[in-house]
């Protein structure tokens, strides 16, 4: 009996003293990891010859958004464009209507995520840039953290220049 008794003792200590290991919460989902307000920090284009542009300017401004409900809008902007010397909206000087095709985007529609392939396809209603309406864009999540997410656009999606845009969290 005494032998019983050390036995279950041995066994209790055992159970009081061994450390108990809780799983870690599994990293969250692409699709849910994704969802929220972003600010652009970065976003740059290297081409085919390996030449590296910045469409938007060295100061490109913009967000993105990605709704739980499956939608997204992105804008993306050149804060260095030029005034318009009328004052009107309606009636920019060519050079300076331009500028402001060239150096400013708004797209929005629907997305889908693929978790394995680590990509996101935007899949456009309407953008200023009408060749985009009804057409999908691929990006790749090159990483994503709380607060950060870097996309790119395959070459071979975008005329052989690889997009890439560096995000922090907004929310």
């Amino acid at each position: 009996m005494t032998r019983q008794i050390l036995a279950a003792f041995a066994l209790m200590i055992g159970i009081c003293v061994t450390p108990v290991t809780m799983a870690a919460d599994p990293p969250p989902r692409l699709k849910d990891a994704i969802v929220g307000n972003w600010t652009l920090v970065s976003l740059r284009a290297t081409r085919p010859d390996g030449g590296v542009v910045m469409p938007y300017g060295p100061h490109a401004a913009g967000m993105m958004t990605f709704g739980k409900n499956g939608r997204f809008a992105i804008i993306l902007i050149n804060p260095d464009l030029p005034k318009y010397a009328s004052n009107d909206r309606e009636k920019p000087a060519p050079a300076e209507a331009l500028a402001v095709a060239t150096g400013s985007t708004a797209t929005f529609g629907s997305y889908t995520v693929d978790g394995a392939a680590r990509t996101v396809a935007l899949h456009v209603d309407a953008s200023s840039y009408p060749n985009d309406n009804g057409a999908s864009q691929i990006k790749t999540v090159k990483s994503i953290s709380d607060d950060g997410l870097v996309l790119d656009t395959a070459a071979s999606t975008n005329g052989g220049t690889v997009v890439e845009l560096t995000l922090k969290r907004a929310d």
